[in-house]
C-alpha cells in the first residue's frame, strides 16, 4: 500500500489510525476543568521529570495549554517544582514571588533578568496562578527553578552577596574576576569576546570550587545548609558556562558549545529531583525536551537535554511535545531590535502539522506510550514527517523552520493546537 496519496497526504489507513488515537481536548484555557486530560495523565505515569515542549517561544495558545498541563501535574500528579528554561539564579526572584509574594509577578518577570521571551502575559498568568495556589496551600508550596547556564550576571551578583557575608577576605581576592562575570560579554556576536567572558567564569569557578569545599562548615554556620547549597550550585553553573564558552572556536562551524549547554541543563534539572515522590515539570522548547539529537540533527550529532535525562538512572523522564497547525508567532528581530510577529507558513501535505490539522480538531492530545511501531501510524511516524521548529530569534530574517523526525521516538506524548497566535509581550508596543 502506498504511504501517501497523490495529493501528498498520508494514506487513508494512517489518517484513520490518527483519528482513532488522538483525544479531543476541550480548550487551551488553563482555568477550565481538567477532565479531558486523562490521556496526558496516562503518559505521565510514574515520571519524576516531565518535559513540556513547545514548537516556538512565542505562541500564546501553546503557553496557555502548557499552563493547563502544568495545572494538571500539580493537582492530579503532585508536581511541586516548575522549572523554566532560564538561568538558575535568574529564577530566584520568581521563586521568592510565588512563595512569599515578594513584589508582583509582572515586576519579578521584568526585573529578574529571565530571558525576555518569557516576558508575556501567558507566563505572567502562570506565575500568578502558582502564587495563588501557594497562598491556599502554605504548607505544600510550588517552587520555581531555572536550569540554564548561559547568562551569569545574576549568578555573579548572588555569589558576591554570599561571599561578602561568609568570606570577605577571600572575596577581595577574586572581586575583579567576579566583576568581569557580572558584566555580559562586550559583543555576543564576537567569539573572542565570549571566550574572554568564559575565561573569567572559569577563574571564578575554579577558585570557588576549592574554597567552598574546604570552608563548607564555616559557611554553613554563618548562613544555613540551604544557602550554602544554593551558592555552591551557582559555582557549578559558572563552571558549566566556562565549558560552553571555551568550546567556541573563531572561524569554525562547530556546535560543541550547543551540546555542552544541553548537557548542563540536564544536570541542573536532575538536581531538582529530591526524592522518589518528587515531580518536576520542565518548561522548554521541543528541541531541548525531545529525546534523540538536539533539534533533530540541526546541530550535528549532539544529544538533547531530553536524551541525556532519559539516559539517567536517577530520573524517570517523560517528554511531551506540542505541535501547531498554522497562524503566526512572536519572535525577536535583530534587525528591528524588538519583538515582531511572523507568519507560520504552511508545511506541505504529509507533514505532521498538516496531518494533525486534517483531524478537524482545534486541540488534541496523543498518548504515544503504547502506540504500535508496526501499525500504520507508527510506521508513518518512523518515516520522519516534517514538523515546525521555530526559534526565539529571527535568524536570517525568519524564525520559522522545520525538522524531520519520528514523534514516537522523540516524545511520549504529543499535544496539538490548530491555530497559533503571537504571545502578547508585557512591554510590546
Amino acid at each position: 500500500m502506498a504511504d501517501h496519496g497523490a495529493d501528498g497526504r498520508p494514506a487513508e489507513s494512517v489518517r484513520r489510525a490518527l483519528h482513532d488515537a488522538i483525544v479531543p481536548c476541550d480548550t487551551v484555557d488553563p482555568f477550565d476543568p481538567l477532565t479531558d486530560l486523562a490521556a496526558f495523565g496516562t503518559t505521565v505515569g510514574d515520571a519524576t521529570v516531565v518535559g513540556l515542549g513547545e514548537p516556538s517561544h512565542g505562541t500564546r495558545e501553546v503557553f496557555r495549554l502548557k499552563h493547563r498541563l502544568f495545572r494538571y501535574l500539580v493537582t492530579e500528579c503532585g508536581c511541586r517544582t516548575f522549572a523554566i528554561e532560564a538561568n538558575v539564579s535568574e529564577a530566584f526572584a520568581l521563586d521568592a514571588y510565588v512563595k512569599e509574594g515578594d513584589g508582583t509577578a509582572r515586576d519579578r518577570l521584568l526585573d529578574s533578568a529571565v530571558h525576555d521571551v518569557w516576558h508575556c502575559e501567558s507566563v505572567l498568568a502562570l506565575l500568578e496562578w502558582i502564587r495563588s495556589y501557594n497562598e491556599r496551600h502554605p504548607d505544600d508550596q510550588i517552587g520555581v527553578a531555572g536550569f540554564d547556564m548561559q547568562h551569569n550576571e545574576t549568578t555573579a551578583d548572588h555569589l558576591r552577596s554570599y561571599l561578602e557575608t561568609v568570606d570577605p577576605d577571600f572575596f577581595d581576592r577574586i572581586e575583579s574576576d567576579l566583576t568581569a562575570v557580572e558584566l555580559p560579554a562586550k559583543d555576543e556576536q564576537d567569539v573572542e569576546s565570549l571566550q574572554a567572558y568564559g575565561e573569567a567564569c572559569d577563574r571564578v569557578a575554579t577558585a570557588l570550587t576549592d574554597r567552598f569545599d574546604e570552608s563548607r562548615q564555616a559557611y554553613v554556620e554563618q548562613t544555613s545548609p540551604e544557602a550554602f547549597e544554593r551558592a555552591r550550585h551557582q559555582v557549578r553553573v559558572l563552571g558549566q558556562a566556562a565549558r560552553q564558552f571555551d568550546a567556541l572556536e573563531p572561524g569554525e562551524q562547530s556546535f560543541d558549545h550547543v551540546g555542552i549547554r544541553d548537557e548542563a541543563m540536564a544536570e541542573n534539572v536532575a538536581r531538582l529531583v529530591g526524592t522518589e515522590d518528587d515531580l518536576v515539570a520542565v518548561w522548554a522548547h521541543n528541541d531541548h525536551v525531545k529525546r534523540g539529537s538536539l533539534a533533530s540533527g540541526r546541530y550535528g550529532d549532539m544529544d538533547s537535554m531530553g536524551e541525556r535525562l532519559a539516559a539517567r538512572d536517577d530520573v524517570d523522564y517523560v517528554p511531551v511535545g506540542i505541535s501547531i497547525g498554522s497562524g503566526s508567532v512572536r519572535s525577536y528581530s535583530p534587525d528591528a531590535g524588538r519583538y515582531e510577529v511572523y507568519p507560520v507558513s504552511d508545511l506541505p501535505a504529509g507533514s505532521l502539522p498538516a496531518t494533525l490539522t486534517d483531524t478537524g480538531l482545534d486541540v488534541g492530545y496523543l498518548d504515544l506510550t503504547d502506540l504500535s511501531e508496526t501499525g500504520p501510524l507508527g510506521e508513518w511516524f518512523a518515516r520522519g514527517p516534517a514538523r515546525y521548529s521555530i526559534t526565539g530569534t529571527a535568524i536570517d530574517g525568519d524564525p520559522v523552520g522545520s525538522v524531520e523526525s519520528n514523534p514516537k521516538r522523540d516524545f511520549d506524548g504529543l499535544a496539538f493546537v490548530r491555530k497559533s497566535s503571537p504571545a502578547v509581550g508585557l512591554t510590546d508596543e
